[in-house]
């Protein structure tokens, strides 16, 4: 997910509530229904409201702007403009890892071949029984069953079968390569990507703007909230903005337009809580584990009780 540009999360929101109404007309009729059912306000305020109400919305294209414009907007409006991101310390935790790693193409990371070994030539291949002998001063010590032999000559990779020791690895037999100036390669060609995550604390304006006519500006304005209230799960929390709470400005002349203008505004402060989740790096993924069983306090290893291979499996302390 990364980092969520949260003021084009609120406008696309916005946007797709407000295509929303203009389908499925018939919801309008309860976005101010409360005229209608109203004991006191009925008889001035009722359908007759919402039928004027719902002619102005209906015939009004009501833009959604990102806030910093250079050129004049079209009225009756919406504007977006976002505030400080500010991180959440209650919601942070040792590492913030999030789940387990991902799987990543090693081409993604690098654009040459990953290597086990950079490039050499065995000292040896036995194509009777597959044995390949690794040159003067390489050992198996990163070699493990699975890896791939690969020639640099014609692209071909042969699996490594078994560790027979210390400079010796086995593919299969009888095979007429070509290994000058080869490499091992891991058995996967993918990666582990490892993100973490944090959560920050953020705050949009939404500003509601109409010309002439104040009742226009409470009509929008609580077009807006009902928008708001009625896709927070899909078009907000479904996104990623959670746990939002909104909060209303009082109406005010705006004077930011000519006097001649009289346009009303009105904002609607939305905050919620965002995830942010990064890539904290991207590695290998594990081939083998090894390691000895060290007993501690024991004399040492009497000769020939445990054969000198290249990977015994304990040793005493005293042990060299």
């Amino acid at each position: 997910m990364a980092i969520i540009p949260t003021d084009i999360l609120v406008k696309t929101a916005l946007e797709a509530g407000l295509n929303d109404l203009r389908k499925n007309n018939f919801i309008l009729d309860d976005v101010i229904a409360g005229l209608a059912t109203d004991t006191l306000s009925k008889t001035e305020y009722g359908y007759k409201e919402i039928h004027a109400y719902k002619q102005w919305f209906l015939t009004n294209k009501i833009p959604v702007y990102l806030d910093f414009r250079i050129d004049s907007p079209e009225m009756p409006c919406i504007t977006i403009t976002s505030s400080p991101r500010v991180e959440l310390l209650p919601r942070t935790a040792l590492g913030d890892t999030l789940g387990g790693p991902e799987d990543i193409s090693t081409e993604k990371v690098s654009i040459n071949p990953i290597k086990v070994y950079e490039n050499f030539t065995p000292s040896e291949y036995n194509k009777e029984n597959g044995i390949v002998t690794f040159p003067s001063g390489i050992t198996t010590e990163y070699a493990v069953v699975g890896q791939f032999l690969v020639s640099s000559r014609t692209g071909k990779a042969y699996q490594i079968l078994e560790i027979v020791g210390n400079t010796q690895f086995r593919i299969k037999e009888n095979v007429n390569e070509d290994f000058t100036d080869a490499y091992v390669v891991p058995p996967v060609s993918v990666w582990n990507l490892q993100r973490e995550v944090t959560f920050v604390s953020e705050t949009v304006y939404i500003g509601v703007h109409t010309q002439s006519d104040p009742v226009q500006n409470q009509w929008l304005h609580d077009t807006i909230w009902y928008i708001l209230l009625r896709c927070k799960e899909v078009y907000f929390e479904g996104r990623g903005f959670e746990l939002s709470t909104m909060q209303s400005d009082a109406m005010y002349l705006n004077p930011n337009f000519k006097e001649t203008d009289r346009i009303f505004s009105r904002n609607i402060v939305l905050s919620g809580q965002v995830e942010i989740n990064f890539i904290k790096y991207a590695a290998p993924k594990l081939q083998d584990v090894r390691g000895v069983i060290r007993i501690a306090d024991g004399p040492k290893t009497p000769p020939g009780a445990n054969p000198k291979d290249y990977s015994p499996t304990w040793e005493m302390e005293d042990d060299e």
